[in-house]
């Protein structure tokens, strides 16, 4: 079966966005976990936090890969720097998903 162009460009462009969305979870992990363990601990009630902040993220069907790639930010929390290097790599026209995630972690 030959796919017709126009569905290989819809394809990539599904593929992209959802590539994006990950990279999303992932740095909003990320800059959670790294604002959480700026005072050297993370517990579990911050860890709660984050994830219904993000949305339950750990209990939905993501990928296996991806759930590990967020279980390895927890088990390995990232510095402020470079959770916000993930940020930069997620195309957002706005910041305020990751104010929500910082707010909910430190207060």
């Amino acid at each position: 079966m030959k796919l017709t162009g126009s569905y290989q460009i819809n394809l990539k462009k599904q593929l992209k966005e959802q590539e994006n969305y990950f990279n999303l979870l992932k740095a909003m992990t990320a800059v959670g976990i790294a604002c959480a363990n700026c005072d050297g601990n993370i517990v579990e009630e911050e860890r709660e936090s984050i994830d219904e902040y993000i949305g339950g993220i750990m209990n939905g069907n993501l990928p296996s890969n991806i759930k590990k790639d967020i279980d390895d930010i927890y088990k390995n929390p990232p510095r402020l720097k470079v959770a916000f290097e993930m940020v930069q790599k997620v195309q957002l026209n706005s910041y305020e998903l990751f104010d929500g995630i910082i707010d909910i972690t430190i207060s």
